[in-house]
């Protein structure tokens, strides 16, 4: 008998593991259609930013912020706090950084500047399209003659 139980217990155990695969599989199933449809939004989002009107004025405001940012601080200068202790105490000894800020200072900067290349290139090839070089004509042999 105890055999019998025993491979009743094993149906019901298999039947078990069964619908709980499936739950599984659909789980992940849905958040895979999940994301997918978010990446569906984010690359119609990306593609509506490349747009030449959008882009250049994305890259104008950003250059905009920038610029009044510069000004801002430039027109500011330092802070009295900053110039009296300049002042009783000379100037501030300036801190080193360190290896690992100036490489990652490094990167960001190469990053920002390959992003603004690209991105400028990218809307200026849309908004003056080159021209597709002209044909060339295939040369014919000279005659001999000559």
């Amino acid at each position: 008998m105890n055999g019998m139980g025993d491979a009743m217990n094993s149906g019901d155990r298999r039947a078990l593991l069964e619908q709980r695969a499936e739950a599984v599989r659909s789980r992940l199933e849905r958040r895979l259609d999940a994301l997918d449809d978010r990446r569906d939004r984010v690359l119609a989002f990306a593609q509506r930013a490349t747009q030449p009107p959008v882009n250049v004025i994305l890259i104008g405001t950003a250059s905009l912020i920038g610029v009044a940012y510069l000004v801002h601080r430039l027109r500011q200068g330092p802070s009295r706090r900053q110039r009296r202790s300049s002042l009783l105490l000379g100037p501030a000894p300036r801190r080193r950084d360190g290896f690992l800020a100036k490489a990652l200072k490094r990167a960001a900067l190469s990053f920002v500047a390959t992003l603004a290349q690209r991105v400028s290139t990218r809307g200026l090839d849309q908004l003056l399209p080159e021209e597709p070089p002209p044909r060339r004509v295939p040369e014919v042999p000279r005659p001999r003659g000559y």
